[in-house]
């Protein structure tokens, strides 16, 4: 995705899908890196909490607010941002008794959501190695300013997004994103990088997920809060696994946190939800 027309290139986002997904299956939901056009709604404040829209409680106000709610939210994309959605590859996943699957790399155990799954290590590294030049291009393209690159994922994209801003031999970053995923028990955390190239690490995970349940999708983002890195984390009561909708609300927010686009420009989140987990019928709730 080019940014709009017109403009200059002055970012990169770079997003990693899910496991079982595509990057082409975000070209139909461009809205996930654009900024709504809506006016005030609930918004995500400095500490991860959702703002709520005040009101009088008077009859002319929650006529107004039934009325908003039935408005179709618009957006539109912002003016240079560029923004890059990699797929990796398909892999006869071991956990699966070899089904292939797209992902970036493959399962070899599958716990239902209780812990962290384990993988094999060759396609993890061969997709690792992509990201990596896709970065040096990146940034080579945007005169090697590092700080105008943000990598970010979802479920298991998260996963290998983190591992990938952690070992990436560049300059540092301006920011990583994760939604619903979590930092590998592999990911190195290597020394002096919270001094050297640290970056805000924005995290977004539904209280009623049960494939990347808080319970242990927390402590594990804790061992990068705890070794000093800048961990924001938000979390939302009532969001399950590859919920779309919140899933596009989290990656909208992240964009504008991690250029500084204007806290007052966070995302709306839409008025009704489609109801459907993931990003298309394909896609799996798995991490």
């Amino acid at each position: 995705m080019q940014p709009a027309l017109g403009s200059q290139h002055k970012y990169t986002v770079v997003w990693l899908h899910g496991f079982t997904c595509t990057g082409g299956d975000y070209l139909s939901m461009p809205e996930y890196f654009y900024h709504s056009l809506s006016p005030a709604g609930d918004k995500i404040d400095e500490n991860g909490k959702k703002i709520e829209a005040k009101s009088d409680g008077s009859k002319k106000n929650r006529k107004k607010s039934e009325e908003d709610e039935e408005e179709e939210e618009e957006f539109e994309p912002w003016p240079g941002i560029k923004v890059v959605l990699p797929c990796g590859g398909m892999h006869p996943i071991i956990a699966y008794s070899g089904e292939e699957s797209l992902g970036w790399y493959n399962y070899t155990t599958d716990h239902d959501g209780k812990k962290e799954d384990e993988f094999e290590q060759t396609s993890f590294d061969d997709n690792l190695a992509r990201i990596h030049q896709l970065l040096d291009e990146e940034i080579a393209a945007l005169g090697g300013d590092s700080r105008r690159v943000l990598i970010g994922g979802s479920s298991q994209g998260c996963a290998m997004a983190v591992h990938a801003a952690l070992t990436y031999k560049g300059g540092p970053l301006a920011g990583i994103g994760g939604a619903m995923g979590h930092v590998l028990s592999s990911t190195p955390i290597p020394e002096g990088w919270v001094a050297e190239k640290g970056c805000p690490i924005f995290v977004y995970i539904g209280l009623a997920d049960d494939t990347m349940p808080l319970s242990w999708v927390e402590p594990a983002w804790n061992r990068l809060k705890e070794a000093g890195g800048d961990v924001r984390l938000v979390t939302e009561e009532g969001v399950d696994h590859g919920d779309e909708v919140r899933e596009g609300a989290w990656c909208r927010d992240c964009v504008v946190r991690a250029f500084d686009l204007g806290k007052a420009k966070a995302v709306d989140k839409p008025s009704q939800s489609t109801g459907k987990e993931g990003k298309s019928k394909n896609c799996k709730k798995k991490g």
